[in-house]
C-alpha cells in the first residue's frame, strides 16, 4: 500500500518539543530552505525548528494514513468486496484521506474526511463509524436494495 502525505503541519506537542531542542540538534537547512526562511521573515533557527516539528508530525500522519488503509481493507474483507487498497494519500490542506482501491483491474477513489477518522480512532464514535460505513458502501459496496434482490 502506497502511503503519501502532502502539505505540512505540526501537533502542539511536536511544536513544543522542537522549541526545546538544542540549536546544534536541529536539521541543517539547505540554500533553498534558507531562502524560504528569509522570504517568510524567519531566522534559520526558527525555520529549522518549524521543519523539525513538521517532520515529526509527518511520521505520525503517515501512520494515521496507513491506519485508514487498514480500516478500508478490513471493511472490504467483512463485506466480501473484491479489491485491495492500493494507496492512501492524506491531503492535509483539504483535511481528507484519498483512498484508492483496486477493484476488477480499475482503481476506484474515495475521499474520507479527517474529522470522521479522528472521531472514530480517538473516541470510538459510533456516528463516525456509521459515516465511514455509509461512505465505503456507497463507493465500494452494494446498496442495501441490491443486496436484497
Amino acid at each position: 500500500m502506497d502511503i503519501r502525505v502532502d502539505g505540512y503541519r505540526s501537533t502542539p506537542e511536536n511544536w513544543l518539543y522542537a522549541q526545546k531542542v538544542s540549536p546544534r540538534d536541529l536539521p541543517a537547512l539547505g540554500p533553498a530552505e534558507q531562502e524560504v526562511a528569509e522570504k517568510l521573515g524567519l531566522s534559520s533557527e526558527d525555520y529549522a525548528r518549524s521543519q523539525l516539528a513538521g517532520d515529526l508530525t509527518r511520521g505520525e500522519l503517515s501512520k494515521r494514513a496507513e491506519r485508514v488503509g487498514v480500516l478500508v481493507t478490513s471493511w472490504l474483507r467483512r463485506h466480501g468486496t473484491p479489491g485491495h487498497v492500493r494507496e492512501v494519500w492524506f491531503k492535509t490542506f483539504e483535511g481528507k484521506f484519498r483512498v484508492g482501491v483496486e477493484v476488477s483491474g480499475k482503481t476506484v477513489f474515495c475521499l474520507i474526511d479527517e474529522d470522521v477518522i479522528e472521531a472514530l480512532l480517538e473516541v470510538g464514535s459510533p456516528q463516525a463509524e456509521r459515516q465511514l460505513e455509509r461512505l465505503l458502501d456507497a463507493n465500494f459496496g452494494l446498496s442495501e436494495e441490491a443486496k436484497a434482490s
